[in-house]
Formats: C-alpha cells, structure tokens, sequence
C-alpha cells in the first residue's frame, strides 16, 4: 500500500468524524434552543380543539363562535402578563358584545379599521383586546389579547 492511498484513507476518516461532530454539535444547539423555548413559553398552542377553545372562552369572558383562532401562549417571562391569543374574525364588534365579564373599562373604536377594547374579566384579571384591519382569508380583522393582572 502507498503512502498516498493511507493519505487518502485518513481524509475520509477525518472528514467523516469532523461530519460526525458537527452533526452533534447541531443536534445539541437545536435541544438547547428548544429547552429554552419550552422555558420562555410553557403553553404554546396553534391547534384548536373544543376543550382548548372552551379553555380561552372561560378565561377572556367571550365567545369564539365568529372567530379563527391562531394561537393561544403562556408567557413565563412577562412581569404581569398571564396570556396571550391571536385570532381572525369578520366582525369585531360581535365578539365584543360576546365580553360577559365585570366590564369594559375603556374602548377605543376608530375608523381607521382599528379598535382598542380594556376589559376587566373578574378581581385583578383584566386583558387588553386590539383589533387591527387585516386583508387575510381567515377573515377582515387579526385580533390580539394579552391578558394580565393588577
């Protein structure tokens, strides 16, 4: 055997441990990223079934029969924030109405296709509900509420 076909034998080698390593390497940042994910967002939800929305209708007071809902997350870094959910609807104004919690504290509806509802669910649960125009398929208007205590 040459000394160029041991060369040759010992690139390989070496080149398939360096990919070897660099695969463990990937693998291992992508768990930290996920770890770290799960630690800053313990509840992430982007799939609807019945109990999950009866879940977000007990907690925000209202009704998701005239919406589309996209996600629903726990935060674990926020100060005061208890949750958050983004959602479609064609009309959210009838959502609104749908609020059956202690009340209203202070809305903003402009006609720039824009909307601001400070609602106060119950004790110190009260949640910030932001309507902006929105051209999607799943319908005229992206909602967002962000839920938080006093």
């Amino acid at each position: 055997m040459s000394q160029q076909d041991n060369y040759g034998e010992n690139m390989e080698r070496s080149k398939s441990g360096l990919l070897k390593l660099l695969l463990i390497v990937i693998a291992v940042i992508a768990a930290f990223v996920i770890l770290l994910y799960k630690a800053m967002c313990p509840v992430d939800w982007h799939r609807f079934n019945d109990s999950r929305r009866s879940a977000i209708e007990q907690e925000f007071a209202i009704s998701l029969d005239n919406t589309v809902p996209k996600r629903y997350w726990v935060p674990s870094m926020a100060q005061d924030t208890v949750s958050c959910f983004t959602f479609y609807t064609d009309d959210y104004k009838a959502v609104m109405d749908s609020f059956r919690g202690e009340g209203i504290t202070g809305a903003t509806d402009e006609n720039s296709g824009s909307a601001v509802y400070k609602c106060h669910v119950s004790g110190r649960n009260y949640y910030t509900a932001e309507f902006v125009y929105s051209e999607s398929s799943k319908g005229s208007y992206k909602g967002r509420i962000v839920s938080y205590t006093q």
